[in-house]
């Protein structure tokens, strides 16, 4: 027998496969808390999102997603006893996520939102358009399906920080992006699958080019005003405001074409299980992203301090040459033997026009000033470089930030192997990790860096990292295969 109220409908259907399953077609507003209770799903550790493509995929992308999504996604969910939602269509990649959840057995907890029109009924015939291995169907024709996901999944998950979305392609003005938007908005970690076609590939472009642009310009290139064509972002604020937001505001996870399922089950449950502030994991990247930090703020200082004096250089001789062209002769006879006359012509009154500047005594002053002040305030700042040290400190920052780096992998590969020995010379477990960490920085204090400001840093950890290390979250085991795909992958 069907449940029904006024804000809602709850009851069987039959659905291809001749497999029955329930649907919740909400018709009001109605609390969240009480979708909940009508779904009649046990209250979850967590909750993946997944959208995507909603038409059919080709064979070869396909198999490589069922994959992904079999070992990888659903066993995640397994393990970390989290919810699925996904829009539960025939079609794309809901299709997947329900075969790569049957695949895991029956226990795999799988809810279909389904957008307003998308089934209907006619004369007690099985439904057409949804997957046969969804059990759970909810369709809310007050609402859009992306703000129904996300609200079951804060709904689902006892931890609210335990949420996160999967993109496998999708439409760029589909429930795909719509979905992104809101993960983003909500300060969830979207992951986006490489290769996967449509959003997921357009994401990744971008992100792959801020990276770019950010490693050869530093956090400044926002900024760079003379260069506009090289910023990605130029035009997309106002082409696709909200394709802009994404890419700004979100929290992105990069799965590039050559990772596996096992990285991406490894992945998700590394944000899942991501240790508290006070780990020593945790730590360990801050002392890293505080190093990186200081270490591009120096670079970038002492690149200024070289390269002012050289440009200084330059305009102080070139105006030296034309306060001194300034006092010569500016007849045709400063120019004899040059057979064209019109390059006479124009050295004339080229020579005509640098003769006036002694005859206006704010210019002539002017040009005596700039003569004279241009090579001390070079002097000025080669003694500042030579007296801050800032390329010094720099190396010795650098060095100690990827110290710091190379004790994190060290650590998360050895942490638990068998045969580890205190003879090591590399961090295998957090008594290790955190003497590393404090050699180093006693190392620093003894150094030039103890006279410089330290910046603290405050950005997410891990912070945004380039190559193959922006596909990882930082913090779960690696194996020996997936240390060397991250580290030295590119």
């Amino acid at each position: 027998m069907p449940a029904t109220s006024d804000s809602f409908e709850k009851k069987s259907i039959q659905v291809e496969n001749g497999q029955s399953a329930k649907i919740l077609t909400i018709r009001q507003a109605l609390d969240v808390a009480e979708i909940w209770k009508a779904l009649e799903i046990p209250e979850s550790k967590a909750a993946i999102l997944v959208a995507g493509s909603t038409k059919p995929i080709a064979p070869r992308l396909k198999n490589r997603l069922i994959d992904l999504f079999s070992r990888g996604l659903a066993q995640a969910a397994l393990e970390c006893d989290a919810l699925l939602i996904d829009e539960g269509t025939k079609d794309g990649v809901s299709e997947i996520v329900g075969t790569g959840a049957a695949a895991r057995g029956q226990s795999t907890k799988l809810v279909g939102v389904l957008p307003a029109g998308k089934i209907t009924e006619a004369n007690g015939s099985p439904l057409t358009g949804l997957d046969v291995n969804h059990l759970q169907f909810v369709l809310n024709e007050q609402k859009r399906p992306a703000e129904t996901m996300c609200r079951l999944a804060e709904a689902a998950s006892q931890n609210k920080d335990w949420i996160l979305t999967v993109l496998a392609g999708g439409e760029i003005d589909g429930t795909a992006m719509e979905l992104a938007l809101e993960t983003v908005r909500r300060g969830w970690r979207l992951v986006v699958i490489e290769g996967s076609g449509g959003l997921s590939d357009e994401i990744v472009r971008l992100e792959k080019q801020i990276a770019a642009i950010e490693k050869s310009t530093g956090n400044l290139w926002r900024r760079v005003l003379p260069f506009p064509s090289r910023n990605p972002l130029a035009n997309l604020q106002e082409t696709n405001p909200r394709l802009y937001e994404v890419i700004s505001d979100g929290r992105i996870m990069i799965v590039g074409r050559s990772f596996d399922a096992i990285q991406l089950r490894n992945l998700i449950k590394g944000v899942f299980k991501h240790p508290p502030k006070e780990s020593i994991l945790w730590s360990a990247w801050q002392q890293f992203a505080e190093y990186d930090l200081n270490s591009s703020r120096h670079r970038q200082q002492w690149r200024r301090l070289k390269n002012i004096p050289l440009y200084m250089g330059v305009i102080s001789t070139l105006l030296v040459l034309i306060y001194s062209a300034s006092n010569a002769t500016s007849s045709p006879q400063g120019a004899q033997g040059i057979p064209n006359v019109l390059w006479v012509q124009t050295y004339s009154t080229f020579m005509s026009s640098l003769s006036g500047i002694r005859a206006i005594p704010i210019l002539d002053l002017l040009f005596r000033f700039t003569i004279i002040l241009l090579p001390i305030t070079s002097s000025l700042i080669l003694s500042m470089e030579t007296r801050q040290k800032p390329g010094s400190k720099y190396i010795l920052l650098r060095g100690a930030a990827e110290s710091i780096k190379r004790g994190i992998y060290s650590f998360r590969v050895l942490e638990n192997r068998d045969g580890n020995t205190p003879d090591l010379l590399v961090p295998y477990n957090e008594q290790g990790l955190s003497a590393h960490m404090a050699k180093i920085s006693k190392l620093l204090l003894e150094s030039d860096v103890n006279e410089a400001a330290f910046m603290p840093y405050e950005g997410s950890i891990p912070p945004n990292m380039f190559g193959a290390e922006s596909y990882d979250d930082g913090f779960s085991p690696l194996d020996a295969d997936t240390y060397v795909k991250i580290r030295i992958g590119d």
